[in-house]
């Protein structure tokens, strides 16, 4: 076999996908926007706090409705 006819080895080269968002779970479950996220101010906020980070102790339907919106806004 010549070195024209082998195969590439390994995985294709793809364009790393953007990180928006991380997650971990110690004593109490952390989620928070990286700084890739599309992260706005709210409008007609009068100080320049964005929120990036939050805390929950249990995942129920709607902490995960929110975080699902969350991450929607923040990928775009």
């Amino acid at each position: 076999m010549t070195d024209r006819e082998r195969k590439p080895v390994g995985k294709p080269a793809k364009k790393a996908a953007k990180r928006v968002c991380f997650f971990r779970a110690n004593k109490y479950m952390t989620f928070g926007l990286t700084e890739e996220a599309n992260l706005t101010r709210e409008e007609g906020a009068p100080h320049q706090l964005l929120a990036s980070a939050w805390y929950f102790t249990a995942l129920d339907d709607p902490t995960e409705a929110k975080l699902y919106a969350i991450v929607r806004k923040a990928a775009r």
